[in-house]
């Protein structure tokens, strides 16, 4: 019996350098053309007629101009010694513009000798008021405003 420097497990699977004579083969892979991988995977591809049941994309209805609704804080004088509270609200509700709707407007309680706070909430049209240009039409004319304050805006 010869001896070899490889070892055999069963007829055919040699282990070792010197197990088998023929030189080694590499493995041939053959991967699918674009064609080939579409016909597998989808058979009927080319051969399924049109269909005219897929509803169409219809375009959204065009969106009004866009409103805002902002709350505002405006602060007055301690002593109104000129005009009552009631008479600058319906000083400052009277404003009219274009685009400008007045919601609700409440006086805020105050602790003593801090400002009285009028608080407002109007709707404006985006494209056609410009809040600072509102806050000094408010602010305009009437000596009992100390300031204006957008204190929250909503896009609605």
């Amino acid at each position: 019996m010869r001896s070899k420097p490889g070892f055999s497990i069963a007829k055919g699977f040699t282990f070792g350098s010197e197990g088998s004579n023929a030189a080694p083969t590499k493995p041939t892979v053959s991967f699918p053309t674009a064609t080939t991988f579409n016909a597998q995977a989808n058979p009927t591809a080319h051969t399924r007629p049109a269909t005219s049941s897929t509803p169409a994309l219809t375009p959204s209805p065009p969106r009004g101009p866009s409103k805002t609704i902002i709350i505002l804080d405006i602060n007055l004088r301690v002593f109104c010694v000129t005009a009552p509270r009631e008479t600058i609200r319906s000083s400052i509700l009277a404003i009219e513009l274009d685009g400008l709707t007045w919601l609700s407007a409440q006086c805020q309680p105050t602790q003593l000798l801090q400002p009285r706070v009028l608080q407002v909430r109007l709707e404006i049209m985006d494209d056609k008021v410009d809040i600072d240009g509102l806050k000094k039409r408010i602010e305009e004319g009437k000596e009992n405003v100390l300031e204006t304050s957008v204190v929250s805006t909503e896009v609605v």
